[in-house]
């Protein structure tokens, strides 16, 4: 299980509770019955993010994720020369090496963006969305549809 917390990503090992349930317990100690272990601090995980798109969203994103140690790279239609803190690829070359992509293109612009990646880049990743699909004039780019299969 991931947590977000703060801007880092953590990486958390679930384990089952073990012990004797059946185990009485005294109700006015202090000590945890045996079939609840201590929790443990979870371990932190650095990961490979790509940053599909280079605007104020993405920007922000990485980095923040940059400056809790995690590798960034933003992806780009065309990934030119920049001016930016992390590195910029394409963004087929951007999902091909990362654990996580996130998708930091313009709302009215993302599925045409995302339909010029083959869709085979993309698995075993996780995916995050955090686009908006507004027009300029802020109505619903998308009015008839929540929801479209890439």
């Amino acid at each position: 299980m991931c947590l977000v917390e703060g801007t880092r990503l953590r990486q958390t090992r679930s384990s089952p509770c073990g012990g004797d349930r059946d185990q009485p317990t005294d109700s006015r100690s202090s000590a945890r019955p045996r079939s609840h272990p201590a929790p443990t601090e979870p371990e932190e995980q650095h990961l490979k993010i790509g940053i599909l798109g280079t605007g104020q969203v993405a920007r922000l994103l990485a980095a923040a994720w940059a400056n809790a140690s995690h590798e960034i790279t933003l992806g780009s239609r065309d990934p030119g020369p920049t001016r930016l803190d992390v590195p910029v690829k394409a963004l087929a070359d951007t999902i091909g090496w990362v654990d996580v992509v996130v998708n930091a293109t313009p709302g009215a612009a993302t599925l045409a963006t995302l339909f010029t990646i083959d869709s085979g880049r993309f698995a075993g990743k996780t995916v995050i969305d955090v686009a908006n699909a507004y027009t300029p004039e802020l109505a619903l780019a998308h009015p008839n549809s929540s929801f479209r299969t890439l």
